[in-house]
Parts: C-alpha cells; structure tokens; sequence
C-alpha cells in the first residue's frame, strides 16, 4: 500500500504563524531591559558589599591591628574620594 502525497498541492501544506506587531517586541525589550537592570544593580551591590565585609573580616584576622586600622583608613578615604569625584565631575 502506497500513499499518495503528490496529489496535494503546495497550498495545502502551508503552514501559518502569527507574527505579532512591532509594539509587542518593543514591550517585550523593554521589560526584558528592565528586569536586566534590577537584577544586574542587585548582584553588583551584595557581591561588592561581601567582597569589602570579607575582605576587611580578613585582614582583621589575620593582620596586626594597626596595619587593620592603615587598611580601613586608605578604604573610607578612597570610598569617600570617590563619592566627592563622581559629584564634581557629574555636574559637567
């Protein structure tokens, strides 16, 4: 037993696919852009906070206390430098 499947033409065999407008894309992007930006903002902010906490947990460890305090001194006065920076060169 053969079966025929030349008999039918091309148009039959067509397939339809909806393609949505251009508004749906543009809604999917920007949802997609602002998810990405909450979510890259959050990991950036606790791995910078675990890396500093964990970092300065160490060299209070293992470190004398007065390199300890040198280290936090050189940390608070490169943080605070960078926030006076980011101000002034901001307003540009």
């Amino acid at each position: 037993m053969t079966t025929n499947t030349g008999s039918k033409s091309n148009r039959d065999r067509r397939e339809f696919y909806y393609v949505p407008g251009s508004w749906v894309s543009y809604i999917t992007q920007a949802v997609t852009e602002g998810i990405t930006g909450v979510l890259t903002i959050a990991i950036t902010v606790v791995v910078t906070i675990l890396v500093l906490l964990g970092g300065l947990w160490l060299a209070y460890v293992y470190l004398p206390e007065n390199v300890f305090y040198i280290i936090l001194a050189v940390l608070i006065a490169d943080v605070a430098l960078g926030i006076v920076l980011r101000a002034v060169l901001s307003r540009k």
